[in-house]
């Protein structure tokens, strides 16, 4: 199928598939020129944007299987507010595709879900536990009536 035919997401998805190859690429090329390891780190924001939550959960298998294997030196940050992206982690996690311990969970909260009206930012760290459930969590997060 001609990617100009495809939903404007798919044209998104393109460059971050792209740099998660090349990122992968890149221990090569640093393999043979020093034996130090270095980490990649991947930055990507809002991966879910233009995207179908289905295909959001299967850029989630490609973040997993890019963090294994042979790019076991690639680190992703990920800004997202995607439910099925994060739901699809907790599922990778109960598959035993990646550890629990593998994925950490920043929240940043500006007061609205807590209630704080400090005028802050208060961060949190949220986890998956062993059978794929979110831990400190913050309520409400994907169904509060604002």
């Amino acid at each position: 199928m001609n990617v100009v035919d495809t939903g404007f997401g798919i044209s998104q998805m393109l460059p971050i598939l792209s740099l998660i190859w090349l990122s992968g690429m890149s221990r090569s090329a640093r393999a043979g020129a020093s034996t130090r390891w270095t980490i990649t780190p991947v930055l990507v924001e809002q991966p879910e944007l233009h995207l179908h939550p289905a295909y959001q959960a299967r850029l989630a298998d490609a973040f997993v299987e890019a963090f294994q294997g042979e790019n076991d030196d690639v680190r992703f940050v990920i800004e997202t507010h995607s439910e099925a992206l994060l739901n699809r982690f907790g599922d990778l996690v109960v598959d035993g595709a990646i550890e629990p311990d593998d994925i950490q969970i920043l929240v940043f909260d500006d007061g609205n879900l807590s209630g704080d009206k400090s005028g802050g930012v208060n961060i949190s760290i949220a986890k998956f536990d062993e059978e794929g459930r979110l831990i400190n969590w913050p309520f409400g997060f994907f169904n509060r009536d604002i």
